[in-house]
């Protein structure tokens, strides 16, 4: 579990800092993301095992970046985070296995 690393991207840095300070203690490796370009030059360079994406992403829609991702790195595995109005995006986006249910 201490090899797997799991990229987090979020638009909004105060939730990356409350994602970092809540897993702190996990033991794999968090890397933190607030835009798509970091978050795919991370992607090339570092072996990513899961991503947990906001759906609002500086850059890029972030459904639109899983998709992406998807397309280039199958592997990945694809999470996505969101309020209850984003929903039947998401539902469409599980069935389309843009992301992971």
């Amino acid at each position: 579990m201490k090899d797997t690393r799991i990229l987090f991207i979020d638009h909004h840095e105060e939730i990356l800092t409350s994602l970092e300070l809540q897993l702190q203690d996990e033991a794999f490796l968090k890397i933190f993301a607030d835009n798509a370009k970091d978050a795919l030059e991370i992607i090339s360079t570092q072996d990513v095992h899961v991503i947990v994406c906001d759906l609002m992403v500086n850059g890029i829609d972030g459904l639109a970046l899983l998709q992406l991702i998807k397309k280039q790195y199958p592997h990945i595995i694809r999470l996505a985070f969101c309020n209850e109005k984003n929903l039947l995006q998401i539902i469409q986006s599980i069935n389309n296995t843009d992301i992971f249910r």
